[in-house]
């Protein structure tokens, strides 16, 4: 009998709230509605900037910018080109020269993990020259003082390719991006 009166109680406390008016807003006035009933004016908490969707520019091959960080990014199929990106060359003055493509719309910051999973997806476990996986070794050390190299079973990753992302600016940038992606290995 208590939970009843208990669970009804708590029905008539949420309904006597939203029917309050205390969060309503009135069409007209900006003051709460009388009845409690809804209105078409959103709160301001609830109003969210609208989602862009980001736009992916030409790839190029172009210099690492002058403020080059540290990168970021094993992902499945990717909407951005990463398989279209060529090794770092040389250019004619003898520069490295990356090639790159951009991102109008996002960050470095908001594309880090999508650089991430494709620098992880481009590792390998490391072969010797018979073929055979390369394994990490671990010292073991006995009690006389003598030590022993033995392996562990986590093998030793290659990168094949790598890549990172850097923040430009979208009126400097010959595509208008706000972030570019390097291959640079």
């Amino acid at each position: 009998m208590k939970k009843l009166m208990l669970m009804t109680s708590a029905a008539t406390i949420g309904a006597s709230f939203a029917n309050s008016g205390k969060n309503a807003k009135s069409a007209e006035g900006g003051t709460p509605a009388a009845n409690g009933a809804p209105t078409t004016e959103t709160p301001a908490a609830d109003a969210k900037a609208e989602r862009v969707e980001p736009v992916i520019t030409a790839v190029r091959a172009l210099a690492l910018p002058a403020s080059a960080k540290s990168g970021r990014g094993r992902g499945s199929v990717s909407k951005y080109p990463f398989d279209s990106l060529t090794a770092p060359s040389k250019n004619e003055a003898g520069e490295d020269v990356f090639a790159s493509f951009g991102v109008a719309n996002k960050t470095a910051k908001q594309l880090g993990s999508i650089v991430t999973n494709q620098n992880k997806k481009f590792r390998e476990p490391k072969k010797d020259a018979n073929g055979a996986t390369v394994f990490k070794m671990q010292t073991l050390t006995a009690a006389d003082g003598a030590t022993t190299q033995v392996p562990t079973q986590e093998p030793e990753m290659v990168q094949s390719r790598k890549f990172q992302v850097f923040d430009v600016d979208p009126a400097t940038d010959e595509d208008g991006a706000s972030a570019r992606v390097f291959r640079i290995l």
